[in-house]
């Protein structure tokens, strides 16, 4: 019963803290866009009223196009390459010849720098979010990974082929470090690629998510909030240090042109917090 009670709690915490994706809002380290377009198609069937609408990002010899159902993701992300002196052409939801088709199940624009085109997964899960990213001329993808929910890739750059990106990533542990210690914390970073560093303050994030979790539960409730959210922490505590640990820490990443990453950690640990 005890591990029925955790789920249903951390089920709970995850849909009380934020999850939803970023968007492109052109700051750096991506390209800003010379021009955006946005066409609204009309409401969508969600409450309060949303509008269905196409965005047009125009970049230097580079249009991309994301036509959003208000759904989880968009209903489709494609980009044109303009050759020189091409106009821009018409934000609608026609196919323009040469026009290209990225996956867009469940994601969103992210953004653009040099050859490569970001995408943005359309929710996060335990603190984190994926994203991915792909090559503009063969529309492959190169990479993907997780990265921290609210933070930003910190720099991106290349050189030809050669992408290096920086950004604070996200391990999903298999075990509790607040429950099983040394052991968990080797275990974890190893997965990092670290070693001979101690972990971060999980105690800390543990009882973060725990507040963070009772007081949203306090929320609706009228009378004395202190007194509500310490009663909400000591009925869900039991069961609440044994979730497996989630661990932040930033990288620098060198994307080579066959594909291959080397992921280098920078500097200790950030944070700890718990899955669900």
């Amino acid at each position: 019963m005890k591990h029925v009670a955790l789920a249903c709690t951390l089920l709970t915490l995850a849909a009380a803290l934020p999850s939803a994706a970023a968007s492109y809002d052109g700051s750096a380290p991506f390209e800003a866009a010379a021009e955006v377009r946005r066409v609204k198609l009309g409401p969508a069937a969600t409450k309060p009223i949303s509008y269905k609408e196409i965005r047009c990002f125009y970049f230097e010899g580079l249009t991309v196009k994301e036509i959003d159902k208000r759904e989880i993701g968009d209903k489709q992300i494609s980009y044109l390459i303009r050759a020189s002196g091409q106009p821009r052409p018409p934000c609608t939801g026609d196919t323009v010849a040469g026009e290209r088709n990225l996956p867009s199940t469940e994601s969103y624009f992210w953004g653009v720098v040099a050859n490569a085109l970001f995408l943005i997964d359309a929710d996060g899960a335990n603190g984190s979010i994926g994203f991915s990213v792909y090559d503009r001329q063969s529309g492959r993808r190169r990479f993907q990974d997780t990265t921290k929910l609210g933070t930003k890739i910190r720099h991106a750059s290349a050189e030809g082929d050669t992408l290096r990106l920086g950004y604070t990533r996200v391990i999903t542990g298999a075990c509790s470090i607040i429950m099983n210690g040394d052991a968990c914390w080797k275990s974890i970073a190893q997965q990092m690629g670290i070693s001979d560093v101690s972990p971060p303050d999980c105690r800390n994030g543990y009882e973060d998510a725990l507040h963070r979790l009772a007081a949203a539960a306090c929320t609706a409730q009228s009378g004395n909030k202190p007194l509500c959210i310490k009663k909400e922490m000591q009925s869900r505590r039991s069961g609440w240090d044994a979730s497996p640990s989630m661990v932040s820490y930033n990288v620098d990443v060198l994307l080579a042109p066959n594909d291959e990453a080397a992921i280098k950690p920078i500097g200790r640990p950030i944070s700890c917090w718990p899955s669900d």
